[in-house]
């Protein structure tokens, strides 16, 4: 075993020059470390900084050595910053924190010089090694007709952040010289060339079959003014196409290259430390970011982000939703930050980390988070998860951030689509805000799920209160979306659950349709929701095992609930068109347009809801509380305003006919003999109940002989102050 450290060679200028000769270095036992040099200023015919033969059965470091200066003095010859040869089946190599600079050989600055007139900063000829790692190294040969900056040959080498940088002008020259009969993996280096007939890559067969190289996450940059914006070649290797960057890069006034710190998370959850070979330092020794390192060899502050940025193709900024998030998490934001969406990209869990994981994003009032697709988005970008799991998009402790279907923000296009198609298991859910969320905005999105499940705690397409703590979460707005099923219907659309706090809460000015029991669930500790401008409809009908609701409130702790200018019936938005129905069919359940179970502290309204175009058929007659149907039931106390600003309309007073005369007002029942039918019905113990301006009319039974129903326009029961009138309840 040996260590050679701290020399310093220079000068010599003539003869075959070598800076430290490695001969028949060999020894299963053996450790041999080449370290601390520095070798300058080597001239000769064949000049090399490092050079080792016979190598084998044994363990090979070298690393932290400067290389600099070696230059072929007579022409004809060439340069070497390393060469290693050697055969064995027990080798194990590192060469790593590296510098090998300015690596030239004699020609004149035409490139007019023979084929014998090479550069090569690393060439590394190890048949049969058991392992070969090079990593955070940099490289930097200046070539006028041919060479390359590392060659590596005889087996499968690991090569991961290192930084190539080649001067060659003249076709012949490559920055990775690799043979393609053995499996290679390069990840994270930054290949810069100055030539536009120089390569980044080249991969050649030197006999036997062709190996699947693993290439991703590199960059390129062609210093010059070529159209082709960058060069890489691999044969039959084939072009990267996962995480591939391109673009301007900073060369420093010294010649070194500046590592760029951008969509360089291919190692994303790994270890640094623990991964083979261990990158967690840079070549100087910097500790690099364990979540956004930099590419090549030196470790960059990546900075505060601030500004708009883009996801989705190699070009973008970061091809996946999820490395955009982890560099926040790991960068910070110094301002308002707007992810856009390309349309080429690929959103689904092929290519996404799934559940995207909202959760220690450092956003705050100021630092808001949006994300929308990009202004020429033609279509919607889907986030489609189909594997076994839980919601797509975790907002676990999230704040201010805002999803927005609209492209650059602009328009009223929906082209977001979050679909969890994983079936019908429970806590298959598009979304869930939990533990404390606050300040979340959907708007303009479609969200879409097949989840089962009508336990509060996991149903949902959408669930607000899901987690283990019992932090509010408040002021979540879902506005101007779309929310509905895959393919099978789902229980429940939007879920506030019974685990924690969910207050203030608005849904507003969206279609939720084709749900199985729920709209709306907002359940025990809900307070304070907002729920208007809503559509309630189903596209086919409906036969629900349970009680159908489109609104439910059910928390006799919570109070302050506003329903206003909803829509529930029909096939469509706003109750739908004329002779198409909400159709019902059930054995033994009712169906209560609005349903509220609610406290005292604070005001509940209900005004100016429309309920209208439904036919529904029950084969078993109920004969108490909310009945068949309800168009509003409500069974609180407190204070409870209903129609007082804006009448509520169930059914339509003036019209004629219903739904089985294809009039789109009505309101046709079909049920046995004694079954309730309550326009508007209120049971409350205590408090102030006002109802003041609804229509309620339009509403039909069926007509077969023998049948009688109890029908009420408005039926109050319980104790309190009552204050009803000015409303019309009619059939004509």
């Amino acid at each position: 075993a040996a260590s050679y450290s701290g020399s310093t060679y220079f000068t010599p200028t003539s003869g075959d020059v070598v800076g430290i000769y490695l001969a028949n270095i060999t020894g299963s036992s053996t450790i041999n470390n080449i370290y601390s040099n520095t070798i300058k200023y080597l001239k000769g015919y064949t000049p090399y900084g490092i050079y080792g033969t016979t190598i084998s059965n044994t363990t090979l470091n070298i690393y932290s050595n400067t290389i600099q200066y070696i230059n072929d003095n007579v022409g004809d010859k060439t340069s070497f910053g390393i060469y290693l040869g050697g055969t064995s089946t027990s080798l194990n190599f590192r060469f790593y924190k590296n510098v090998i600079s300015n690596i030239t050989s004699n020609q004149d600055m035409t490139g007019s010089g023979t084929n014998g007139e090479r550069a090569y900063g690393g060439s590394f000829n190890l048949s049969g090694a058991s392992s070969a790692y090079v990593y955070n190294n940099y490289i930097n040969i200046d070539t006028y007709y041919a060479g390359y900056s590392l060659g590596c040959f005889g087996l499968g080498y690991v090569i991961y952040n290192n930084t190539f940088y080649m001067k060659g002008q003249v076709y012949g020259s490559y920055n990775l010289f690799l043979t393609e009969q053995y499996s290679h993996t390069v990840k994270n280096n930054v290949f810069v060339v100055n030539s536009p007939s120089a390569q980044c890559i080249e991969q050649t067969n030197e006999g036997g079959s062709i190996a699947l190289s693993v290439h991703s996450y590199n960059y390129y940059y062609y210093t010059g003014t070529s159209s082709v914006e960058y060069h890489e070649y691999h044969s039959s290797w084939g072009a990267e196409t996962t995480g591939k960057k391109t673009g301007a890069i900073t060369l420093a006034s010294d010649g070194k290259v500046n590592s760029p710190s951008v969509n360089n998370v291919w190692n994303n959850g790994i270890d640094l430390s623990a991964a083979t070979p261990q990158i967690n330092t840079d070549i100087n020794g910097t500790t690099r970011n364990s979540v956004q390192h930099s590419m090549g060899c030196w470790e960059y502050a990546c900075g505060t982000y601030n500004g708009t940025y883009t996801i989705g193709t190699s070009n973008a900024n970061w091809t996946t939703l999820t490395s955009a998030l982890d560099a926040l998490k790991a960068c910070g934001m110094a301002g308002p930050v707007i992810l856009e969406l390309q349309k080429g990209g690929n959103y689904t869990d092929a290519n996404e980390t799934y559940p995207i994981d909202f959760s220690s994003l450092p956003t705050n009032s100021t630092n808001t988070l949006t994300i929308r697709p990009e202004l020429d988005a033609s279509s919607a970008i889907v986030f489609d998860y189909s594997s076994s799991g839980a919601a797509l998009f975790s907002l676990d402790g999230s704040d201010y951030i805002i999803i927005d279907g609209r492209p650059a923000g602009t328009g009223t296009s929906k082209y977001i689509t979050i679909s969890n198609t994983q079936g019908a298991a429970t806590g298959n859910m598009a979304a869930k805000i939990i533990n404390g969320a606050t300040n979340i905005t959907f708007q303009y999105c479609t969200l879409k799920s097949d989840n089962s499940s009508v336990t509060n705690s996991s149903a949902g397409v959408v669930n607000i209160g899901l987690g283990a703590t019992t932090s509010a979460q408040t002021s979540i707005l879902i506005d101007k979306c779309n929310i509905t099923y895959n393919t099978a219907s789902t229980k429940c659309l939007v879920v506030g659950n019974n685990s924690s706090s969910t207050n203030t809460v608005t849904i507003s000015n969206s279609n939720l349709y084709d749900f199985g029991l729920y709209g709306v669930w907002a359940d025990a500790n809900s307070d304070a929701w907002t729920i208007s401008g809503n559509s309630f409809y189903q596209t086919g009908a409906i036969t629900p095992a349970a009680n159908l609701m489109a609104i439910y409130v059910n928390n006799t702790s919570g109070s302050g609930y506003t329903i206003s200018g909803n829509y529930i019936g029909g096939r469509a938005a706003t109750c739908g068109a004329d002779g198409t129905p909400y159709v019902v069919n059930t054995s033994a359940y009712g169906f209560y347009g609005i349903y509220l179970n609610s406290g005292t502290t604070s005001t509940n309204s209900i005004q100016g809801n429309t309920i209208k175009n439904i036919t529904m058929t029950n084969g078993t007659a109920i004969i108490s509380g909310a009945g068949v149907f309800s168009g509003i039931y409500v069974a609180a106390s407190g204070t409870i305003n209903i129609g007082t600003t804006t009448a509520n309309n169930i059914g339509n007073l003036t019209a004629s006919g219903n739904n089985s005369s294809n009039n789109s007002s009505g309101i046709l029942i079909n049920a046995p003999t004694g079954s309730w039918i309550n326009g508007i019905g209120v049971v409350m113990t205590s408090g102030t109940l006002t109802i003041q301006r609804n229509n309620i009319g339009c509403i039909s039974t069926n007509t077969a002989t023998g049948v009688g129903y109890v029908f009420y326009g408005i039926k109050i029961s319980g104790t309190g102050t009552r204050v009803i009138g000015g409303s019309g309840i009619a059939n004509t």
